[in-house]
C-alpha cells in the first residue's frame, strides 16, 4: 500500500542548481509530499517538492527517489548508505544557460537549438548528440552550403567566407560526435557534449546573432 504525507520533510532547504542564478544555490522547500510504497522485500521512497531559490526566488519542482535495494557500503567504515536520485524541473545544468539573444536565430534553427538544449540539460545524451549534428545541418541548409555530405557542406561555408577554417575544424568534431550518436546509438560522454555544444553555440553567435546586433550599431 502506498502511504503519503504532506509537508513532513525533516529538512527545510536543499542545495540545487538554479537555472536563473546558473549555479548551485540553497532552495527553500515551500511544499512537499513524501510517499512510501512496499513491493515485497523492497521499499520505494519518493519526495515531491516545490522549491524556491533563496537568492533570486526562482521557483522549481524537485523530485527525489530512492529504494531499499539501491545501497552502497563504505569499504572503510562498512556503513550502509542510500543515495537518492534527484531530478529538478524545468531541467537545467549548472553553467549551461540557454544562449543569449536566441530570438535572432531563424525559426528552424531556434527550434532545433531549444530542443537540443533541453535534451542536454535533461541528460538525454544520445538525443543531444543527434541534435547538435542537426543544428550544424540546418545552418548549412539555411546558408545554401554545397556538398554531397555534411563534411563537404561545412567546408563550403569556409569557401563562402561564413566560417574560418578553425571554426570548420571544430564543427567536424561535432559532426563526428553526431554520427556516433545517430548511427551507433551510443551515448557520448558529458564532457564531449559540453564541448560540442560550446562549438555550435559559437557558430550560432557568429553566423546569426552578432551580425544582427552589429546592424543596430
Amino acid at each position: 500500500m502506498k502511504k503519503s504525507n504532506a509537508n513532513k520533510n525533516k529538512i527545510d532547504t536543499r542545495k540545487l542548481t538554479c537555472r536563473n542564478c546558473d549555479r548551485d544555490t540553497f532552495h527553500k522547500i515551500l511544499r512537499s509530499v513524501h510517499s512510501c510504497e512496499d513491493y515485497g522485500d523492497i521499499s520505494v521512497w519518493e519526495d515531491y517538492e516545490i522549491v524556491e531559490c533563496k537568492g533570486c526566488k526562482e521557483l522549481s519542482f524537485h523530485k527525489s527517489t530512492a529504494n531499499s535495494d539501491d545501497w552502497d557500503e563504505n569499504p572503510v567504515t562498512h556503513e550502509i548508505s542510500i543515495t537518492p536520485k534527484s531530478e529538478v524541473y524545468p531541467n537545467r545544468l549548472s553553467g549551461r544557460k540557454s544562449i543569449k539573444d536566441k530570438y535572432y536565430l531563424p525559426p528552424s534553427v531556434k527550434t532545433i537549438y531549444e530542443e537540443t538544449h533541453t535534451a542536454l540539460c535533461g541528460k538525454l545524451n544520445i538525443l543531444a548528440g543527434i541534435g547538435i549534428r542537426s543544428l550544424v545541418e540546418v545552418v548549412c541548409k539555411e546558408k545554401n552550403a554545397n556538398g554531397k555530405n555534411l563534411e563537404q557542406k561545412i567546408n563550403d561555408l569556409v569557401h563562402q567566407g561564413i566560417l574560418t577554417q578553425g571554426n570548420a575544424d571544430s564543427l567536424h568534431f561535432t559532426r563526428l560526435l553526431g554520427n556516433f550518436s545517430a548511427h551507433e546509438a551510443k551515448s557520448p560522454n558529458t564532457n564531449e557534449l559540453d564541448i560540442a555544444m560550446d562549438v555550435v553555440e559559437n557558430l550560432l553567435k557568429n553566423v546569426y546573432i552578432l551580425p544582427e546586433k552589429t546592424k543596430k550599431i
